[in-house]
């Protein structure tokens, strides 16, 4: 089984609690650009100022945040996917996240807002605004009226399902409360039992019974009994589960985490064998050896014609001859050492005994308790 990341955990098991309408969370707030870390505070606390006027409840601020998820669901920080929104709701006990993002250069500010429903993890609503030559001031300001443009024109989600991923080797479904309700695979006639199906990545197919259920997610109902169900896409390793329903169980959640598969990372990973990557892996030995040959070519010829006259013809009487013995020479010699110095380090590997290392490697690979992972590497 090539399973990579799979869970399901009951809200029982894990102690969450419906949050209120109006609880929000500051997700991120990142300024860049040629803004100083003081500056930068300033921004975060201006923006969080301006949301927290315009929550209907609290707000917890980007710091408080950060140290919740980095405790309790590490896997969502700074994640925002679908699954990654709806687990860092869960932990925050938040219906609404907001996620801030601020570029700066020379003095051009571009500034995006966007709101998120942490419970279906959908985008609410997005603002984007430009401050053209402005001060920090100003900047703060135009980022201000935009985080405020944000919370206007949506009302705030109903609390649907809590979803959870966390990491395991081994697939556990268990039971959650009320997972969404969609039609994405029309239920057969008698189907009573809800299941809600998750995969990463987002365009992973998802087959029930042999027919396309959705793509990255299906939630609906199907009929009780043993369902097959495949997680797949091109350049990752699918993965089969069976599951089995019974009349009159609560829903069943699964979330499946593919791994790529091993000829995908060596494409990725792989250079080209060209003449033109093999002079960017030896410049050394191209340049010794393409100069020590014209340095060399060049010696042979000044001291060949050393000595002679610079007259052409029958002339009896030159009083000039070529001197061209001593440039020869050095040139010659010169020639023959960096000629010499590229063919060794062409040779080099040949010489010392020794082969290009391979580089580290990670797989996993099924056993017989189910998935096993290695990582070795050569030097």
């Amino acid at each position: 089984m090539t399973l990579a990341l799979v869970a399901g955990l009951t809200l029982g098991a894990l102690g969450v609690r419906d949050a209120q309408a109006g609880e929000g969370a500051v997700l991120s707030c990142v300024v860049s650009g040629n803004v100083t870390e003081r500056d930068q505070a300033t921004f975060v606390a201006a923006v969080e100022g301006t949301l927290a006027s315009n929550e209907t409840k609290t707000l917890k601020s980007l710091e408080a945040t950060r140290t919740r998820l980095q405790s309790v669901a590490p896997e969502a920080t700074g994640c925002f996917t679908k699954g990654c929104l709806v687990r860092a709701g869960q932990a925050l006990e938040a219906g609404v996240g907001y996620q801030i993002e601020v570029k700066e250069e020379f003095e051009f500010y571009v500034i995006d807002v966007k709101v998120y429903d942490l419970y279906s993890g959908e985008k609410l609503k997005s603002e984007h605004a430009e401050c053209e030559i402005c001060t920090t001031t100003e900047a703060i300001e135009a980022t201000n009226n935009a985080a405020r443009a944000a919370t206007q024109g949506w009302t705030y989600p109903a609390p649907v399902v809590a979803a959870v991923v966390v990491p395991t080797d081994k697939v556990d479904s268990k039971k959650i409360d009320n997972p969404p309700v969609d039609k994405t695979l029309p239920a057969a006639k008698g189907a009573n039992v809800r299941v809600a199906l998750f995969a990463n990545p987002a365009d992973t197919k998802i087959m029930v019974d042999g027919k396309v259920a959705g793509d990255g997610q299906f939630v609906g109902t199907l009929p009780a009994g043993s369902h097959s169900v495949r997680f797949e896409r091109s350049g990752f390793r699918s993965v089969d589960e069976t599951i089995d329903l019974r009349e009159g169980d609560g829903p069943t959640y699964m979330a499946v985490h593919l791994r790529e598969t091993e000829a995908k990372v060596a494409s990725a990973d792989g250079r080209s064998g060209g003449w033109i990557d093999s002079i960017e892996r030896e410049p050394w030995a191209y340049g010794l050896t393409g100069g020590g040959a014209i340095l060399t070519i060049t010696g042979a010829i000044l001291l060949g014609i050393d000595g002679e006259t610079t007259c052409s013809g029958d002339t009896t009487t030159c009083p000039d001859v070529f001197a061209t013995g001593g440039g020869g020479g050095l040139s010659l010699g010169l020639g023959v050492a960096a000629l010499t110095s590229g063919i060794v380090l062409f040779l080099w590997d040949d010489l010392a005994g020794e082969s290009n290392a391979s580089g580290m490697s990670f797989g996993v690979s099924p056993t017989e308790d189910g998935v096993g992972a290695f990582v070795g590497a050569r030097f």
